[in-house]
């Protein structure tokens, strides 16, 4: 028995090796790609004083590919750390050099236009949003039929415009730019979006060190000593 148990975990850490070294070549081609045009847009923006319409909509795209590649990558290392039973953990400079590659990534959106969004990133075509309270393609439609399809959207505009909008990629970069967020002003202030919106809302929040096996409470300070012996009440099904 203990020799299959090897042989799956061994399989499973050969599959999300293969993955990983995938995840890690069309990053490091997506990264040259990012890179090269991030050069003529500064070279652009030094001979004319602005970044060019066509080298905006470039870099929206090949940046956010781009993203979505760390992001696979990060992927792939959580996948790796859990077959250990280890817990996935990014450097804080890595934390905050994604935060600034999507920020800049947002900054390009922001020269775009509607029209140019559609035709880089279309909407996913999911139709049934309104029977799981999801957004999807008619929500997205009815969101982008209240703006101008012509005008920039500026760079202001494009946070609340990611919140509406339905496509997958840019809404993994979303999810992860929240995230980050997040980690930063945890950083500044000793909470996270979690613990202020706990807080603002009087909602019970616990903090839980599985190595030490205690769970705090937030609210009052409270320590708690997990029992490890409790029995689960899950079985499994033959």
């Amino acid at each position: 028995m203990s020799n299959n148990i090897k042989m799956i975990n061994g399989g499973q850490h050969q599959n999300i090796i293969e993955n990983s070294r995938r995840a890690l070549k069309y990053a490091d081609v997506w990264s040259k790609y990012y890179n090269r045009e991030l050069q003529k847009g500064l070279a652009e923006c030094i001979d004319k004083g602005d970044l060019s319409h066509e080298q905006a909509v470039k870099l929206a795209f090949i940046g956010t590919k781009y993203v979505i590649s760390l992001l696979d990558i990060d992927r792939q290392g959580e996948e790796l750390y859990k077959v250990d039973g280890k817990r996935y953990e990014q450097p804080e400079e890595v934390r905050q050099n994604l935060y600034d590659t999507i920020d800049r990534v947002y900054n390009f959106i922001g020269f775009l236009t509607i029209r140019d969004l559609l035709s880089i990133f279309p909407i996913r075509k999911d139709y049934d949003g309104e029977l799981y309270q999801c957004k999807d393609y008619f929500y997205t439609v009815e969101a982008l039929s209240k703006m101008d399809w012509d005008k920039p959207i500026g760079r202001d505009n494009v946070f609340s415009l990611m919140w509406d909008y339905c496509n997958e990629d840019l809404e993994r970069i979303l999810m992860e730019y929240m995230c980050l967020i997040s980690d930063l002003h945890k950083k500044k202030t000793g909470k996270g979006f979690a613990e202020v919106f706990s807080e603002m809302y009087d909602i019970p929040s616990y903090s839980i060190n599985k190595d030490a096996g205690l769970i705090q409470d937030n609210q009052t300070g409270e320590i708690i000593k997990m029992n490890s012996k409790k029995q689960s009440h899950i079985k499994i099904v033959k």
